[in-house]
């Protein structure tokens, strides 16, 4: 009965637990701006576990710039677990808003998620977003910022994405199937003890 017991707990700690290695794989990042790439000059970025982030030291306007300025980002994010599925992404954003007395700096998002749109504005740091989508093991992610330094100073110096997700349909069976088993497991032994 003891082997059946721990075979059940195998089954079921295989079943759900994810993988210690478990992380987004980050891909075809590409950067541009309308300012001869002085926005996107000295970028970095860093990822950790489901976090990916891009730091921006140049992406600030100030005194009524002209044109607004615009940084565009794309990046697909893809779970390394073959049993998990992304379904959302979490977008934090923070910089830098003083207003000069004319009116609220400000910057305009239009973002895109496996076809799936938002758009907004935030006139504070940190700002957020939540996009989702169907689960996928991939996300395509692109953004588009424009700033509007309503002659204050406007800017945005890093951006940090957080992706959320579900396992997929075949993990939540095998996780019902063990503590189905796990459950019948304890049947039997009562049983055998009476």
């Amino acid at each position: 009965m003891a082997k059946v017991a721990l075979f059940c707990a195998v089954i079921l700690s295989a079943a759900y637990a994810p993988s210690s290695q478990a992380a987004l794989i980050v891909s075809g990042v590409s950067l541009s701006d309308n300012n001869a790439g002085d926005f996107i000059s000295g970028f970095s970025s860093a990822q950790s576990g489901y976090t990916w982030t891009l730091n921006l030291p140049n992406f600030q306007q100030s005194n009524f710039s002209f044109p607004a300025g615009e940084l565009g980002l794309g990046v697909t994010l893809t779970e390394s677990e073959p049993r998990q599925n992304l379904t959302s992404l979490v977008i934090t954003w923070y910089g830098v808003f003083q207003s000069a007395g004319f009116g609220e700096p400000s910057v305009h998002f239009e973002q895109l998620a496996n076809g799936n749109s938002h758009t907004g504005t935030f006139s504070t740091s940190p700002a957020g977003d939540i996009i989702s989508f169907a689960p996928a093991r991939s996300v395509d992610f692109t953004t588009l910022l424009t700033l509007s330094d309503n002659g204050g100073i406007a800017g945005v110096s890093r951006i940090r994405i957080d992706a959320a997700g579900v396992p997929e349909p075949g993990t939540i069976s095998m996780l019902a199937l063990g503590l189905a088993l796990l459950g019948a497991c304890a049947v039997v032994k009562k049983e055998s003890r009476q």
